[in-house]
Order: C-alpha cells, then sequence, then structure tokens
C-alpha cells in the first residue's frame, strides 16, 4: 500500500497533467465548435470536483488513523484493566476456597459434639 507521501506525490502528478490538458484545450479552443467546448468544460468541471473530493478524504483519512491511535491506546489500557482483574478474581477464589475449608471444617467439629439422634 503506497505511503501518503507517494499517493500525494500521484496526486500532484494528476493535478499537473490535468492543468497542462487544460492549457492544450485553451490553445486549441478557437478550433473547437461550440459542442465540443462545452464537453471540455464539463470534463474540466467534472475533474476539478473529483479533486476537491479526493483531497477531503485525505483529510478524512488522517482523522480516522488519529482516531485509530486513540483507540488502541484505550484498548491497551482496557486489556491491562482486565489482567488485573483476573488476578485479583483469582485471588479472591483462593480465600473463598480457604474460607469454605473453615466453614467445612467448622460444621464437622459442632456435628461431632451433637448428640447422636
Amino acid at each position: 500500500m503506497p505511503t501518503q507521501e507517494e499517493r500525494l506525490a500521484a496526486l500532484e502528478q494528476k493535478v499537473t497533467d490535468i492543468e497542462l490538458e487544460r492549457l492544450y484545450e485553451k490553445r486549441k479552443a478557437p478550433q473547437l465548435s461550440s459542442d465540443q467546448l462545452y464537453d471540455a468544460g464539463q470534463v474540466n468541471h467534472r475533474l476539478t470536483m473529483l479533486l476537491g473530493v479526493a483531497s477531503g478524504q485525505e483529510t478524512s483519512i488522517k482523522v480516522i488513523e488519529s482516531d485509530l491511535g486513540v483507540i488502541k491506546e484505550q484498548l491497551s489500557g482496557m486489556k491491562q484493566d482486565n489482567a488485573a482483574f483476573h488476578v485479583k478474581f483469582d485471588r479472591l477464589e483462593t480465600r473463598f476456597d480457604g474460607l469454605e475449608n473453615r466453614f467445612d471444617r467448622l460444621e464437622k467439629l459442632l456435628l461431632d459434639r451433637l448428640p447422636a439422634a
């Protein structure tokens, strides 16, 4: 995939080509009919519109890339928080297992002290 600089250089080259074409068309203008002049004008207009759209998209792409960088940073932070939660939950689970063992022993001691039914 071409870099931004390569894409910008290609776009600049296209603009230069279009301007040269337009100058050539101006020189040929007296030899063309009014329909041909109208068609050439329409082509120039549409090319100008396309260049405007392309440059607008370049700006949009830069904004999207910036936003993606922010999202990546946020995801990285969320991954770290998630890992910390896993560690804490593992500790809690270990403590609850220990409490369960103590309660089982306490229950056994109490049942052993009760008179037989």
